[in-house]
Parts: structure tokens; sequence; C-alpha cells
């Protein structure tokens, strides 16, 4: 009778058990098959889309007409594998391409001509993805444009040496940090220029405040995420069952599908910081970055060039009509408009504090191409194409020649310099006491 009773009830779990397995398996088959298949419609969509829509959405580029532009492109997804670095989150891969070459140091090759001469001036420019050098060729960048011009402003006996620290996404304080970093490392600069405003910006209204960087909230989601796994990873039956749920929704979050659906639903409303308050926070954080690196140039002797520069969603510019297509954005988007506010609002505050601190060493570029009525921008935040660095650089090298002929006339900070090429950096020194 027991046994009898035993079986019956181990028949009915098994059967419980398989409809449950039947059920959830189905289910996934199901959710599954409409993932795979939502994710073919959108590559499908992806391949007609520049046959079928193209001319209804956008003029064509004029990068599209050039030889180069199919090799930079395969450069550039192949290169934006950044490395986590401390305090400054990110430095640049090392990596060889056809137009793109990055040594181990992260620092984007700069072509330069061969000088010669006890004294070398180094000159270090910082700043984000403009900088770095994105929709340009190797020698095309403005710190390789730089390279090309400054020599001609050196004393005799004195040589130039041009470091391109530019990294995708940096804001000023990070790139503050970097050079505190190099600093601390032993390498010294004679020139620095800062060129700024893009970054800055895009982290002002995804932050509500200034003085952070981009992307904060996925580093405070990655700092969560590293916490929950390191407490499921101990042992017992709850903490694996947390384990377990924590991967099937890491999973269903990796879901396009999902993701589309989010989007769908109505987003809940996120609280708007007003322009004037962000613009305030964002010229304070910029003033006192200022103040620190002068503080900085003032003990490693050092000085250093400020350009705030120019974007598309501020330009005055008559825009072409690519131009035109790219900036509607900013004037119909609730998410960018924010941007172009700020982008408006903040160089007025930089007039008015800046050059009280740093004279002609602050330079507002946001009105540098006013007057060309070529495509100058690549996008709607502010890459431009290689023509347009040639003014960039044009604006600079006025201020900067001056800056480099000075440095060859003073003393050499603290006595000492590092004159072998790569030995001015962060990793090399430690690699060397390795």
């Amino acid at each position: 009778m027991i046994l009898s009773l035993l079986r019956t009830i181990t028949v009915r779990i098994g059967r419980v058990a398989r409809d449950a397995w039947l059920i959830v398996g189905i289910t996934l088959a199901l959710l599954l098959g409409l993932e795979a298949a939502y994710r073919v419609q959108g590559a499908v969509r992806g391949m007609l889309s520049p046959i079928v829509w193209r001319a209804e959405t956008a003029p064509p580029s004029p990068l599209e007409k050039l030889d180069w532009w199919a090799d930079y492109v395969r450069d550039h997804r192949a290169e934006k594998d950044l490395k986590w670095t401390s305090y400054v989150y990110v430095r640049n891969p090392t990596f060889v391409g056809t137009h793109i070459t990055v040594d181990s140091a992260g620092h984007r090759v700069t072509p330069q001509p061969e000088g010669a001469g006890d004294r070398t001036i180094e000159v270090f420019f910082l700043g984000g993805s403009t900088t770095f050098g994105w929709f340009q060729r190797q020698a095309f960048t403005i710190p390789a444009l730089a390279a090309q011009r400054l020599p001609s402003a050196l004393e005799p006996g004195s040589r130039l040496r041009v470091t391109n620290f530019g990294v995708p996404g940096r804001t000023f304080t990070q790139e503050l940090i970097e050079l505190l970093l190099q600093l601390q490392a032993g390498a010294r600069p004679d020139v620095v220029v800062f060129y700024d405003g893009i970054n800055d910006v895009m982290a002002t209204v995804q932050n509500g405040v200034a003085g952070l960087p981009q992307n904060e909230a996925n580093r405070v989601a990655d700092f969560e995420r590293g916490r929950r796994l390191e407490a499921e990873s101990r042992p017992g039956l709850a903490n694996a069952i947390r384990e377990v749920g924590s991967l099937g929704w890491s999973l269903v979050r990796r879901s396009e599908l999902v993701a589309r659906v989010q989007r769908v639903r109505a987003p809940a409303p996120r609280p708007r910081v007003s322009t004037d308050l962000m613009a305030a926070s964002l010229a304070s954080v910029y003033v006192e970055n200022v103040r620190l690196v002068e503080a900085l140039g003032a003990r490693y002797g050092f000085t250093a060039l400020y350009v705030w520069q120019p974007s598309l969603m501020s330009t005055r510019k008559r825009l072409t009509a690519r131009e035109a297509w790219l900036r509607r954005p900013a004037d119909a988007d609730p998410e960018i408009r924010p941007m172009r506010d700020l982008h408006i609002a903040v160089p007025p505050l930089l007039r008015a504090t800046v050059p009280r601190l740093v004279g002609e060493r602050f330079v507002d570029a946001t009105t540098l191409y006013d007057a060309d009525p070529l495509d100058v921008f690549g996008d709607l935040f502010g890459h431009t194409y290689e023509r347009a660095n040639q003014p960039v650089v044009d604006m600079m090298v006025s201020r900067l020649s001056d800056m480099v002929t000075r440095a060859g006339r003073r003393p050499t900070p603290d006595g000492r310099r590092a004159e072998v090429p790569g030995r001015n950096t962060v990793e090399t020194r430690a690699r060397d006491e390795r």
C-alpha cells in the first residue's frame, strides 16, 4: 500500500516536472525564435537601408568619395577596443592599421619632422576623439599638422616632439588627471594644449552636473554588478539561486527584442536641470581646472593653451545640406536639445572668466567656421573633416609659436629632461622599473 502510494506520488511529480520542463522549453524556444527573427529583420533592414532609404534620409557624406575612407573605417572599427586604466578610465589600445597607429603607451602616432638639437621641446595635446583624430588620417590630425608648423619657431639647438594624448570620450578633468599622472611619472612637457568642449557638454547633460566623466551611470552599474557577483559566488543554496537568477537577467538584458519593447514603453520622465545651472556648473569646473593646470605649470615649467572647440550644435555657419540634416536632432530631439543649449550658453561664461586667468592663452573657437561655406562637420557632435583642421591649427600656431620659442629659452625644469623618445610616459617608466 505504501509502496503503491509512493509510486503514484513519484509518477505525478515526474509528470509535473515533465510538463513544467515542456512549458519552460517551449517558452524559451518561442522567445529565442522571436529574438532571432527580430535580429534577422534588423540585419536585413540594415543591408537594405543604404539602397532604399539613403537618398531620402541623408545627403551623401564627402568622405564616401575619398579613396582612403574604406581603409580608415576598417581601422576605426578594429581600433575602438579601449583598455581600462586607473584614474582616467581608459586609454587607447596598441594598434597598427593603414591610417591609424597607436603606440604601446596609448598615443596615436604623430608624424613629425626629425629635428636636430641638444634640447627637445615637448608639446602635449590633450583632448577627446577630435584630438585623437576621428575621420582623419595619421598625418592630418590637429597634433600632426601642428608638428609640421611649429619647428619654425624653435630656438637654434632645439628640436620638437609632439605627443597626441587624445582619447575618445575624455573630458577636461580626465585630461588634467592624465597630465598629473604623466608629471608624476617624470614627464616634463614645455607646452600643453587642451582641446575641449564636446565631451564636457555631453557628460554634463548626462549627469546633470559638470565634472564627471561620460557614462558614469554605467560605471556605477558595473561596480554594483561586481559586488553582487562577489556575494553570489559564496557557498550556499540561496547564493546559488541568486547567481542563476543574475545570469538569467543578464541574458534577458542582452535581448534586442526586450530592449525594443522597453524603448516603446513610455519612459519615466527624467528630471531636467536648467541650462543656466548646468552652464554655470560646467564653467565653474572648467575655470577651476584651469587654475590647477596653471599651478602645475608654475611648478613644473610648462605653459598651457586652452581651446574651447567648435560644434555643429552651436555654429552659426551657413550649413550645407548634409550639415543641416545632421543638426536636425539638436532642434527636434528633447534628449539632444539640452546639449545644443549648453553649447550656446557656456562660451560666454568662459570668455568672461578664463582670459582673466591666462590672457590670450584661452581661445573660444566656436565661431571659427562661421564664414566657411563647405562641409566642415562630419557628425552632430562636432567631429570635423581633415580640411577643417587647418584653420584650427592656424589659430593655435599663432599662439603656440611664441610659447615654443619661450620654452627654448627657459632653463630646463628641475635640471632634467627625458630625451629618449617614448620614455616620457607612465607606461614606459613602469616597464623600465619591472
